[in-house]
């Protein structure tokens, strides 16, 4: 048997809210400084449990964790919790668990079947994918340049692993004191069910987790539902590296754009290709980049036909289109200053 405020912290609800919806939905009601049990929550399994100074209402954990769910919706927004920050997830999961698994982690691209290559995937790839991730949301939310305080979000994470760049990204909107009630939902697509099952767990106490068990080719309009008067952010971490071979860009912006109204920011980090980035990135807004050479000839005043190209820049100015940050540059280990990794990002807006 277990205490209410004990069931309450184990759940993350303050434990008065937790008692206000048990007297609200008649299963205490208070007699002076105590809790007592109605006949509903006696049936629900409560019990007294006397000691020295108080007496205290007690449930049975498991039956009482089958309405917790029922309860949680109720309850003010003090329910949601930020998750615990990525490098303490890092620390705390992390393992290394020998040369085969990590041979099997295919350099960190293979679907992750196991608790073993999950365990091996942070310990090996963690850092760096925090630090690239890191980065390219920094620009994104930078003094406030896309997203306010008010504003409401939406967040798909395509080909999420276990959640990783969701995880950055909260917890850089916590530093930013943005208010969780402000998310309304967190899409996390990714076709490898254990990995999945990890990113729900990291990410349970956030607004509405909606885990999608798919592959990019096969997810439907219906998957990427959202809000159009929310701002949508979409997070790519290293999955735009196997378009192509693994899953169409193409197919996947045109349900990209048929489902995403309103104002949509794009987070996309790669290791080293930048064709993936930019084929995406033109599917997406629909327009074409110059070359390095095209941009080159261009200022030689060569003769070269670049009509309807344009620069990802942010001095670009375009209706619906802004260039937020584009960098090709590698980035420093964190805790070896002569260690770099290699990196590349293309952060930018569209509205559809």
């Amino acid at each position: 048997m277990v205490s209410t405020s004990t069931i309450a912290k184990n759940n993350n609800i303050k434990p008065k809210d937790l008692f206000s919806y048990l007297i609200v939905n008649k299963f205490l009601y208070k007699e002076g400084r105590d809790y007592k049990l109605t006949d509903k929550g006696l049936s629900l399994g409560g019990e007294y449990v006397k000691n020295e100074r108080f007496t205290i209402v007690t449930w049975d954990d498991k039956r009482f964790n089958k309405i917790i769910k029922k309860l949680a919706p109720h309850v003010e927004s003090s329910t949601f919790r930020y998750p615990m920050q990525f490098l303490s997830i890092k620390n705390k999961f992390g393992k290394r668990m020998g040369d085969d698994i990590f041979d099997s982690l295919n350099r960190g691209v293979a679907i992750l079947e196991t608790e073993a290559q999950l365990e091996q995937y942070l310990f090996s790839h963690g850092a760096k994918h925090h630090a690239k991730m890191k980065d390219a949301i920094n620009e994104l939310l930078c003094e406030g340049r896309s997203i306010s305080l008010s504003s409401e979000i939406e967040i798909i994470d395509y080909g999420c692993g276990q959640g990783l760049a969701s995880n950055v990204l909260l917890n850089i909107l916590d530093a930013n004191k943005f208010p969780i009630d402000n998310i309304k939902k967190i899409i996390l697509i990714e076709p490898g069910k254990i990995a999945l099952d990890r990113a729900v767990d990291f990410l349970k106490n956030s607004p509405k987790v909606v885990p999608v068990n798919k592959g990019l080719d096969d997810i439907t309009t219906k998957d990427l539902e959202t809000k159009e008067d929310t701002i949508k952010i979409h997070l790519f971490s290293n999955i735009l590296d196997m378009g192509g071979k693994h899953f169409s860009i193409e197919n996947l912006a045109k349900k990209i754009r048929s489902t995403q109204a309103g104002d949509n920011y794009f987070v996309c980090v790669s290791a080293t290709n930048e064709m993936e980035l930019e084929q995406f990135t033109e599917e997406i807004t629909q327009v074409k980049f110059k070359s390095q050479i095209e941009e080159i000839l261009e200022r030689q005043g060569g003769d070269i036909n670049l009509k309807g190209k344009v620069i990802f820049s942010p001095d670009t100015q375009l209706d619906t289109i802004k260039f937020i940050s584009k960098d090709t540059s590698n980035i420093h280990h964190p805790g070896d200053r002569h260690k770099s990794w290699r990196r590349i990002h293309m952060v930018f807006k569209k509205e559809f």
